[in-house]
C-alpha cells in the first residue's frame, strides 16, 4: 500500500493530445458537429485521462465506501445506524435502486465496510471489511476520527484504486452509504469554503423543518469547536467528516494517480473529490466527471469550484453512486456512436466543417 505521502508525490498525466483525437473520431460521424455536446466533451475526456483514443467501457465498477457518523446521536437524520446495515446489505446483494442500476450498467459492485457500527457477515455478503472502528466519534464531544484513522482511510481508498488498476477496471462510480454523511460532509464544506452552515446544508434524507434547522445548529457548533475557517483540509476531513469521505477522496486520488476515470455522484463524493484537490494541490478535476445536478445546496457551489459540468439535472438525493450509475449508461450509449454509427467517408455527404468555435 503507497502512502497518502507517496501518492501525492506522483505526477498526474493528462493526455490532451489523446482527447483531442477522441474529438476527432466524433467529428468524422455522419451528423452534424458537435450535435451531442457535453457527452462528446466527457467521451473525449475519458480519452485524456487514459492516454487513449479507445473509450470503451467495459469493465466499470461501483464502489461504495460505508460507514456510521457519532453525529447521529445529535438527531440531524430521521434514521439510526441500523439503516445503514440494511441499506449495505441490499447494495452488495443488488437489491437496491443502485443494485438495479448496476445491473443495466453491466457494473459490478464492491462494498467496502469502513466502519459500520453493526458488525456484518461479511463472507456472506461479498463485502470487503476495512472496519477502523465502529462509525465515527461524535463531533461536537470530541475530533470524528484522530489524526491516524483519517490517513488510515484516505490511505484505504488509495490502496482500492491500485486493486482496482490491477484488475483492469476502466472506469469508477463511486459512492456511499452510511446515515447521517449529509451532516459531515456539510460541516467539511462549510470548513473548506468558511461559509456558514445555512449556505451549504440541505434536508437530507427527508428531514423536517424542525430537524433541518437541528442540523444547521450542530454544523455551526462543530466550525467554532474546531474554528474551522482557520485549518487545513486534512484536519477539517479529521474534525467533523467520516471514514466513508476519507476513503472515497483516497479512492479520487489513487485513481487519478493510476489515469482511470472516475464518475462522482452527488454532494458526498464531491466533497470527497475537492477534498482531494485541496489535499494534493493537483488537477484532480482533470480525472473526475460528474454526474448530476442532487438536491443538497452545496452541489452546485462545489462543481463551480472544481469547475465540472453536471449533465443530469433531475433533482436527484438517493445517493449509493445512483447518479453515477446513470450518467455511465448514458455514457456508454454515447460511445457506441463512435463504434457503430456511419462515418461520413462511407456516405455521399460531404464531411461537415466547423466554421467557429464556441468559447
Amino acid at each position: 500500500m503507497l502512502s497518502l505521502k507517496e501518492t501525492i508525490e506522483k505526477n498526474l498525466i493528462y493526455d490532451r493530445s489523446a482527447c483531442g483525437k477522441v474529438k476527432e473520431r466524433f467529428d468524422k460521424v455522419a451528423k452534424p458537429l458537435d450535435s451531442l455536446g457535453k457527452f462528446e466533451e466527457l467521451i473525449s475526456k475519458i480519452g485524456g485521462i487514459r492516454g487513449s483514443v479507445d473509450v470503451s467501457i467495459d469493465n466499470p465498477v461501483l464502489i461504495i465506501f460505508a460507514s456510521d457518523n457519532g453525529i447521529v446521536d445529535e438527531n440531524v437524520s430521521q434514521s439510526d445506524h441500523s439503516v445503514t446495515t440494511e441499506c449495505v446489505k441490499n447494495i452488495a446483494d443488488y437489491k437496491s435502486v443502485a443494485g438495479v442500476f448496476a445491473k443495466k450498467a453491466d457494473a459490478k459492485i464492491k462494498v467496502y465496510d469502513m466502519g459500520i457500527i453493526d458488525d456484518i457477515d461479511h463472507d456472506k455478503y461479498h463485502i470487503t471489511n476495512k472496519k477502523i472502528r465502529n462509525g465515527t466519534s461524535n463531533f461536537l464531544k470530541t475530533s470524528a476520527m484522530t489524526r491516524e484513522e483519517v490517513i488510515k482511510a484516505i490511505e484505504i481508498g488509495i490502496d482500492a484504486a491500485f486493486s482496482l488498476k490491477e484488475e483492469n477496471a476502466d472506469i469508477i462510480c463511486i459512492g456511499e452509504m452510511g446515515i447521517g454523511n449529509t451532516t459531515t460532509s456539510s460541516a467539511v464544506i462549510a470548513g473548506l469554503l468558511k461559509m456558514p452552515a445555512r449556505d451549504v446544508t440541505g434536508y437530507g434524507a427527508g428531514l423536517s423543518d424542525e430537524g433541518y434547522k437541528r442540523k444547521i445548529e450542530v454544523i455551526d457548533k462543530g466550525i467554532k469547536k474546531y474554528d474551522l475557517y482557520n485549518k487545513d483540509p486534512l484536519t477539517i476531513l479529521q474534525n467533523v467528516g467520516g471514514f466513508d469521505i476519507a476513503a472515497m477522496c483516497g479512492m479520487v486520488i489513487g485513481c487519478a494517480v493510476n489515469n482511470i476515470p472516475v464518475i462522482l455522484d452527488g454532494l458526498i463524493s464531491l466533497t470527497a473529490a475537492y477534498l482531494a484537490k485541496l489535499i494534493t494541490g493537483k488537477n484532480i478535476e482533470d480525472f473526475v466527471i460528474a454526474s448530476h445536478v442532487g438536491k443538497e445546496k452545496a452541489v452546485k457551489i462545489l462543481l463551480e469550484r472544481l469547475k465540472l459540468d453536471a449533465v443530469i439535472d433531475a433533482d436527484m438525493a438517493l445517493g449509493e453512486g445512483t447518479g453515477a450509475l446513470l450518467m455511465l449508461i448514458l455514457l456508454k450509449t454515447n460511445i457506441l456512436v463512435l463504434d457503430d454509427t456511419i462515418r461520413f467517408e462511407d456516405t455521399d455527404i460531404e464531411q461537415y466543417v466547423r466554421l467557429h468555435e464556441e468559447s
